[in-house]
């Protein structure tokens, strides 16, 4: 993996070039027969390169003409450098064209009609102290069509991922949770097409959340937090970044707009640093049970209004105000939930009025507003929480 020197942000932006797999270097080898995955993590920078090995953890997604991924498991080489997994196709095929992605969690289903994969990165990670969290670096390599079944394919596998390597100055208190909210998508689902390796968002999210159980602060400098994200370029755009505390204090410091070097590009290690000196502190803000729902709706205390599935619909309308009001509608009892106010950027850790109206037949009608925070972000679904109720919505 490569990686070299530029200018950045706020404090000082040095963007590294990033890791990049060596293209003529081990290949993973794997016979058809069954069961299990694999990934890779970096290991010490050697000059200007960071080399990429196999930890025998790793789990791959394999898929056969673009059919539905199996997930496979690998063995190493005793370097780390090269992995072998085996692989049995369920059906015999004219023609056989393997796509190959570890870990095999960021494989979803193919798309045949594009002739691409499609990959999720999580929004979610746990960074390793030198490296990037396994189950975001992701991988994937493809075969040519081949006329038959073969007995062993050797593949190459190239880095769908870009890397962020952040330290933060000026960092107060015992830091547990880092935010990081884009001006674009970085993270979440996208297609990777395979004639060109060419990358394009189907469901992204702007904000990414680092969980910093590895890390420590030394002097106020929260050093070398490693992240992997969807190929982006954010120059020119705002970045947020947000710090949670065990004291359950939050830092939170916008920079307006990123210079020309934050361009997160696949295989490359974008290094930068964000001086937190003049963040605004806040207070974290409870998120009572909303948390552990998945469904719409309003989570009120002894008044829940939640999204049926089975029978409901929804819409959203956004206003030239810049927010959207997000409707659950009940054909049933000729009802509604109407939740408004809700910006169209709102993004973790952010704060505003949330109006919540609803009407059905033989329900009293409601009416409330509720000054919320947002407490957990998935693309365009938001959870809400006032510290005593919560709420679900899309933005």
């Amino acid at each position: 993996m490569m990686l070299s020197a530029m200018a950045i942000l706020a404090g000082c932006r040095m963007q590294e070039e990033a890791p990049a797999v060596e293209q003529g270097g081990d290949a993973v080898h794997f016979v058809a027969s069954s069961d299990n995955l694999t990934r890779t993590v970096f290991g010490q920078k050697d000059g200007t390169t960071y080399r990429s090995f196999w930890t025998g953890n790793e789990t791959v997604g394999i898929s056969l003409n673009y059919g539905e991924a199996e997930a496979v498991g690998i063995t190493v080489n005793g370097t780390h450098t090269v992995a072998e997994f085996d692989y049995t196709p369920a059906e015999t095929a004219d023609t056989y064209t393997f796509l190959v992605v570890t870990p095999a969690s960021a494989l979803q289903a193919p798309s045949a009609s594009r002739g691409a994969l499609t990959i999720t990165v999580p929004a979610e990670q746990t960074p390793l102290l030198g490296s990037v969290d396994e189950a975001a670096q992701v991988f994937y390599a493809a075969t040519e069509e081949l006329p038959g079944k073969p007995a062993t394919v050797d593949v190459r596998f190239s880095h769908l991922t870009a890397y962020g390597k952040l330290t933060l100055s000026g960092v107060q208190g015992t830091p547990v949770r880092l935010t990081l909210v884009a001006g674009r998508p970085w993270v979440g689902t996208c297609y990777v097409t395979l004639s060109d390796g060419t990358v394009s968002v189907k469901e992204g999210g702007r904000t990414l959340t680092l969980d910093l159980g590895n890390y420590s602060v030394s002097g106020g400098t929260l050093a070398d937090v490693w992240f992997a994200c969807l190929p982006a370029n954010l120059s020119g755009t705002p970045l947020t970044v947000l710090v949670e505390t065990a004291e359950g204090k939050t830092w939170k410091r916008t920079v307006p707009q990123l210079g020309d070097a934050l361009d997160f590009t696949p295989g490359k290690i974008l290094r930068f640093s964000v001086n937190m000196a003049s963040a605004t502190e806040g207070e974290l803000t409870l998120a009572p049970a909303v948390l552990g729902y998945e469904q719409f709706g309003a989570y009120l205390s002894g008044h829940p209004m939640v999204y049926d599935p089975a029978t409901d619909q929804l819409s959203r309308e956004y206003l030239e105000d810049g927010t959207v009001t997000f409707t659950l509608l009940d054909p049933v009892q000729d009802g509604y939930v109407a939740f408004s106010g809700i910006p169209e950027d709102a993004a973790y850790g952010d704060s505003f009025t949330l109006t919540v109206q609803s009407k059905a037949k033989g329900v009293d009608s409601f009416e409330g507003s509720f000054e919320v925070t947002v407490v957990k972000e998935a693309g365009a679904r938001l959870w809400l929480s006032d510290g005593e109720n919560g709420f679900i919505v899309k933005r």
